[in-house]
Protein backbone atom coordinates (compact mmCIF):
# COMPACT_ATOMS: atom_id res chain seq x y z
CA UNK A 1 0.00 0.00 0.00
CA UNK A 2 3.05 2.08 1.06
CA UNK A 3 4.58 1.57 -2.29
CA UNK A 4 1.90 2.74 -4.72
CA UNK A 5 0.34 5.57 -2.38
CA UNK A 6 -2.90 3.91 -2.32
CA UNK A 7 -3.66 6.48 0.47
CA UNK A 8 -3.51 9.21 -2.97
CA UNK A 9 -6.27 6.88 -4.53
CA UNK A 10 -8.51 6.44 -1.19
CA UNK A 11 -7.26 8.94 1.69
CA UNK A 12 -9.37 6.71 4.04
CA UNK A 13 -7.01 4.12 3.75
CA UNK A 14 -4.05 3.77 6.21
CA UNK A 15 -1.30 1.34 4.84
CA UNK A 16 0.10 2.07 8.05
CA UNK A 17 -2.61 1.71 10.53
CA UNK A 18 -3.18 -1.93 8.34
CA UNK A 19 0.18 -2.93 9.11
CA UNK A 20 -0.29 -2.12 12.70
CA UNK A 21 -3.42 -4.02 13.04
CA UNK A 22 -1.71 -7.30 11.69
CA UNK A 23 1.56 -7.16 13.54
CA UNK A 24 -0.83 -6.89 16.64
CA UNK A 25 -2.76 -10.18 15.52
CA UNK A 26 1.10 -12.02 14.42
CA UNK A 27 3.17 -10.63 17.49
CA UNK A 28 0.79 -10.35 20.11
CA UNK A 29 -2.96 -12.30 19.80
CA UNK A 30 -1.49 -15.38 18.07
CA UNK A 31 1.63 -15.90 20.54
CA UNK A 32 -1.38 -15.21 23.04
CA UNK A 33 -3.27 -18.05 21.76
CA UNK A 34 -0.08 -20.53 21.62
CA UNK A 35 0.19 -19.61 25.37
CA UNK A 36 -2.96 -21.09 25.99
CA UNK A 37 -2.96 -23.70 24.40
CA UNK A 38 0.67 -25.05 24.71
CA UNK A 39 2.29 -26.55 28.23
CA UNK A 40 5.07 -23.76 28.39
CA UNK A 41 2.09 -22.46 31.12
CA UNK A 42 -1.05 -24.47 31.91
CA UNK A 43 -4.28 -23.76 33.66
CA UNK A 44 -5.38 -20.27 35.13
CA UNK A 45 -1.41 -18.72 34.68
CA UNK A 46 -2.03 -19.68 31.01
CA UNK A 47 -5.10 -17.11 30.75
CA UNK A 48 -3.38 -14.41 32.91
CA UNK A 49 -0.47 -14.52 30.53
CA UNK A 50 -2.39 -14.54 27.54
CA UNK A 51 -4.66 -11.61 28.87
CA UNK A 52 -1.28 -9.57 29.99
CA UNK A 53 0.42 -10.09 26.19
CA UNK A 54 -2.60 -8.87 24.27
CA UNK A 55 -3.20 -6.01 27.31
CA UNK A 56 0.35 -4.78 27.75
CA UNK A 57 0.61 -4.82 23.86
CA UNK A 58 -2.61 -2.36 23.14
CA UNK A 59 0.57 0.10 25.15
CA UNK A 60 2.83 -0.39 22.65
CA UNK A 61 0.90 -0.10 19.64
CA UNK A 62 -0.93 2.95 21.19
CA UNK A 63 2.62 4.60 21.22
CA UNK A 64 3.06 7.25 19.62
CA UNK A 65 6.33 7.46 20.08
CA UNK A 66 7.26 3.57 20.42
CA UNK A 67 9.84 4.07 17.36
CA UNK A 68 12.35 6.38 16.92
CA UNK A 69 14.05 8.12 14.22
CA UNK A 70 17.05 6.29 14.26
CA UNK A 71 15.20 2.82 13.87
CA UNK A 72 14.77 1.72 17.29
CA UNK A 73 11.72 0.68 19.61
CA UNK A 74 11.45 2.57 22.43
CA UNK A 75 10.30 -0.38 25.38
CA UNK A 76 10.07 -3.96 24.50
CA UNK A 77 8.54 -4.44 21.22
CA UNK A 78 5.69 -6.57 21.79
CA UNK A 79 7.24 -9.45 19.61
CA UNK A 80 5.02 -11.83 21.87
CA UNK A 81 6.22 -14.76 18.92
CA UNK A 82 9.70 -14.17 19.23
CA UNK A 83 9.70 -14.70 23.29
CA UNK A 84 7.07 -17.48 22.74
CA UNK A 85 9.77 -19.41 20.75
CA UNK A 86 12.68 -18.76 23.21
CA UNK A 87 10.41 -20.37 25.84
CA UNK A 88 10.08 -23.18 23.52
CA UNK A 89 14.14 -23.44 22.36
CA UNK A 90 14.97 -23.27 26.42
CA UNK A 91 11.65 -25.39 27.73
CA UNK A 92 11.67 -23.27 31.23
CA UNK A 93 9.63 -24.34 34.32
CA UNK A 94 5.96 -23.02 34.46
CA UNK A 95 7.51 -20.67 37.17
CA UNK A 96 10.63 -19.33 34.90
CA UNK A 97 8.28 -18.88 31.72
CA UNK A 98 5.65 -16.89 33.96
CA UNK A 99 8.30 -14.61 35.30
CA UNK A 100 10.02 -13.95 32.08
CA UNK A 101 6.67 -13.39 30.59
CA UNK A 102 5.99 -10.81 33.32
CA UNK A 103 9.50 -9.25 32.83
CA UNK A 104 9.02 -8.72 29.29
CA UNK A 105 5.38 -7.14 29.66
CA UNK A 106 6.83 -4.33 31.90
CA UNK A 107 9.32 -3.59 30.07
CA UNK A 108 7.20 -2.14 27.22
CA UNK A 109 6.36 0.23 29.97
CA UNK A 110 10.25 1.10 30.34
CA UNK A 111 12.06 3.40 27.63
CA UNK A 112 14.81 1.55 26.89
CA UNK A 113 15.58 1.09 23.29
CA UNK A 114 15.48 -2.46 21.26
CA UNK A 115 17.00 -2.76 17.77
CA UNK A 116 14.82 -2.88 15.18
CA UNK A 117 16.74 -5.43 13.32
CA UNK A 118 16.68 -3.77 9.82
CA UNK A 119 16.21 -0.15 10.43
CA UNK A 120 18.88 0.51 12.75
CA UNK A 121 21.55 2.10 10.63
CA UNK A 122 24.14 1.79 13.50
CA UNK A 123 25.94 -1.65 13.45
CA UNK A 124 23.71 -2.80 11.02
CA UNK A 125 26.08 -5.42 8.96
CA UNK A 126 26.43 -7.18 12.25
CA UNK A 127 22.71 -7.00 13.45
CA UNK A 128 21.79 -8.66 10.03
CA UNK A 129 24.55 -11.21 10.71
CA UNK A 130 23.29 -11.98 13.99
CA UNK A 131 19.47 -12.17 12.68
CA UNK A 132 20.40 -14.45 9.85
CA UNK A 133 22.39 -16.68 12.45
CA UNK A 134 19.09 -16.70 14.71
CA UNK A 135 16.89 -17.06 11.70
CA UNK A 136 19.03 -20.10 10.72
CA UNK A 137 18.90 -21.89 14.43
CA UNK A 138 15.45 -20.76 14.31
CA UNK A 139 14.14 -23.17 11.52
CA UNK A 140 16.44 -26.17 12.30
CA UNK A 141 14.63 -25.81 15.49
CA UNK A 142 11.44 -25.88 13.94
CA UNK A 143 12.30 -28.40 11.78
CA UNK A 144 13.73 -30.60 13.86
CA UNK A 145 12.04 -30.20 17.48
CA UNK A 146 11.70 -28.38 20.76
CA UNK A 147 13.25 -27.94 22.73
CA UNK A 148 16.54 -26.84 20.89
CA UNK A 149 19.93 -28.46 21.45
CA UNK A 150 22.92 -26.92 22.72
CA UNK A 151 24.28 -24.81 19.52
CA UNK A 152 20.29 -23.62 18.99
CA UNK A 153 20.54 -22.28 22.37
CA UNK A 154 23.93 -20.69 22.49
CA UNK A 155 22.74 -18.94 18.94
CA UNK A 156 19.42 -17.99 20.55
CA UNK A 157 20.81 -16.90 23.90
CA UNK A 158 23.80 -14.86 21.80
CA UNK A 159 21.50 -12.96 19.96
CA UNK A 160 19.57 -12.04 22.79
CA UNK A 161 22.63 -10.96 24.35
CA UNK A 162 23.48 -8.83 21.59
CA UNK A 163 20.44 -7.47 20.45
CA UNK A 164 19.34 -6.22 23.89
CA UNK A 165 22.83 -4.81 24.81
CA UNK A 166 23.24 -2.60 21.61
CA UNK A 167 19.52 -1.48 22.63
CA UNK A 168 20.57 -0.60 26.50
CA UNK A 169 24.24 0.76 24.94
CA UNK A 170 22.06 3.01 22.68
CA UNK A 171 19.71 4.38 25.63
CA UNK A 172 22.51 4.95 27.70
CA UNK A 173 24.30 6.95 24.79
CA UNK A 174 21.74 8.84 24.49
CA UNK A 175 20.91 9.83 27.61
CA UNK A 176 24.67 11.05 27.79
CA UNK A 177 24.13 12.84 24.57
CA UNK A 178 21.36 14.20 25.82
CA UNK A 179 22.87 15.71 29.09
CA UNK A 180 25.58 17.01 27.33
Amino acid sequence: ARKVDVTAVSPRFSGARLDDIVDYLNYCVVPAFILLYSDIVTGAAAVVMAGMIVMASLFHFADAQSKTADGYFVGFPAIWNVACLYLFVFDLTQGMAVAVLIVLAALIFVPIKWVHPFRANRLRAVTFAVVVCWSIAAVHVVATGFPGDTVVRAVFLGAAVYLIGVGVLRTFRAKKQAAS
